[in-house]
C-alpha cells in the first residue's frame, strides 16, 4: 500500500472514531430550557393548549425547596391571566416519575408556591405577574411530555365563594378581574339587569352606613353595577344598588353582608387585559345622636317600675366635661338623659348593651 492510500485510510478511520465519540454528546444535548433563566414562555388560556417538551439531556437545579428528591429538570414560564390557573403535565412514558413545581419571583430568586405530579391547582396568583414552572423527574428516568396552563373562572364567581373585604376607616382596595366570570347561579334579581356576568364579595359591618366603591374599572367591563345584600347565599335580600358606589344605611354592626359586582350588558371579557377593577368598603361614622350633648338630653319617664327607653352611642362624641367625682376613667364618648325625681331614692338602670359598647359607665 502506498503512502497516499495509507494516509486516506487513516484519515477515514479517525473521522469514524471521532463521529462515534460525538454520538453520545449529540444525543444528550441539553434542552434550551435546561436553566430557569432560559425558561420557555407558554401561554395560558381557557383551554389546555399543550406545549411539547423533553427532559432528555437535562441537568438538575438544586434549590432550597425541591419538592422532594429528583434529577433532571427543564423550565417554563407564563404570565398569569387568572389568580387560580391549573398547570397540567402529561408524560409519554415514566408517568409515575413526572413532577411539577411552581415558583414566583424572577429566574435568579425563586420562591416555591406548590408541587404536583400530574397537575397543580394554583391559587392566589397576581394577574399580570410572571411565574416559573419546573418539570423534573423523581429519578434518573427520562420522558417526553406535554404541558399546559389552563385559566379557570375566578373563585368568587358565585356567592358561595365570595371573597372577603375588610371594612375600615380608609379605603383598602381589593383587586378583581372579570375575565371568565359568568352569570351567577344565585337567583336574586339584579338592580338593573340582566346580570350578564358577576363576581361576589362579603364583609362584616363595622358601622351602620359604610360606603362600597369600585375603582380603576377596566374598559372591557361594560355597564358596571353594584348590589348590596343581607342574609345568606341561600336567602339573599337586596338592600341597595349603585353604578360604581353604594352609600348604605341601616346595617347591623357585626352582621355579614354580600356585594355583587356585575355588568348589565355586553359579554364577559375574553382576556384579563382591561377587565380588572378594585373594590373597598369604607366605614362612614354615623351622624351624632340628638342627645350627644347635655343640651339635647332626652327625658326619661319616672315610674314605680322600669320603663325602657332605647338609645345608641353610635356616632356619639365626648362632651369633654372634667367633672368625674366618684367615677372611673374619662369619657371616650357619651350620650345624655334627664328625668324629674318623684322620690328621694331613685334607681337608674342600664342594660341590653351591644357587644361593641365597651367599658360602659353611667354618671348622675
Amino acid at each position: 500500500m502506498n503512502n497516499s492510500v495509507l494516509n486516506r485510510t487513516i484519515t477515514k478511520a479517525a473521522v469514524s472514531i471521532l463521529f462515534v465519540l460525538l454520538l453520545p454528546l449529540i444525543s444528550l444535548a441539553q434542552p434550551a430550557n435546561d436553566l430557569s433563566c432560559n425558561a420557555i414562555p407558554i401561554n395560558s388560556g381557557p383551554g389546555c393548549n399543550s406545549t411539547s417538551g423533553t427532559i432528555v439531556g437535562a441537568t438538575y437545579t438544586t434549590l432550597s425547596a425541591n419538592c422532594g428528591a429528583g434529577t433532571l429538570d427543564v423550565w417554563y414560564s407564563f404570565v398569569a391571566n387568572t389568580a387560580n390557573p391549573t398547570i397540567t403535565l402529561n408524560a409519554s412514558s415514566n408517568a409515575n416519575r413526572r413532577r411539577l413545581q411552581l415558583f414566583s419571583g424572577d429566574c435568579t430568586s425563586l420562591t416555591s408556591l406548590g408541587c404536583g405530579t400530574g397537575s397543580i391547582n394554583a391559587t392566589g396568583l397576581t394577574i399580570g405577574n410572571t411565574y416559573y414552572i419546573r418539570v423534573h423527574s423523581s429519578t434518573g428516568a427520562t420522558f417526553a411530555f406535554d404541558i399546559c396552563v389552563t385559566d379557570n373562572p375566578p373563585a368568587n364567581d358565585d356567592c358561595a365563594g365570595a371573597a372577603s373585604l375588610t371594612s375600615a376607616t380608609t379605603c383598602n382596595p381589593v383587586t378583581g378581574n372579570m375575565y371568565l366570570a359568568s352569570a351567577s347561579s344565585t337567583t336574586v334579581a339584579p338592580c338593573t339587569g340582566p346580570a350578564v356576568y358577576d363576581l361576589w364579595y362579603s364583609f362584616t359591618a363595622q358601622t351602620t352606613n359604610p360606603t362600597i366603591a369600585l375603582g380603576s374599572v377596566g374598559s372591557a367591563i361594560t355597564s358596571p353595577r353594584l348590589q348590596l345584600f343581607s342574609g345568606s347565599c341561600n336567602g339573599l335580600t337586596s338592600l341597595s344598588c349603585g353604578a360604581t358606589s353604594i352609600a348604605s344605611n341601616g346595617l347591623t354592626i357585626g352582621n355579614t353582608y354580600y356585594v355583587r359586582v356585575y355588568s348589565s350588558s355586553g359579554t364577559a371579557p375574553t382576556s384579563a387585559s382591561n377587565a380588572g377593577f378594585s373594590i373597598c368598603v369604607t366605614d362612614v361614622p354615623p351622624p351624632a345622636p340628638s342627645n350627644d350633648d347635655c343640651t339635647g338630653a332626652i327625658t326619661l319617664p319616672t315610674n314605680a317600675s322600669c320603663t325602657k327607653v332605647w338609645g345608641t352611642v353610635a356616632g356619639s362624641t365626648s362632651s369633654g366635661l372634667t367633672v368625674s367625682t366618684g367615677c372611673t376613667g374619662g369619657s371616650g364618648y357619651d350620650v345624655w338623659y334627664k328625668f324629674t325625681a318623684i322620690a328621694a331614692a331613685t334607681t337608674i338602670t342600664t342594660n341590653d348593651f351591644g357587644t361593641n359598647f365597651l367599658n360602659r359607665r353611667i354618671q348622675l
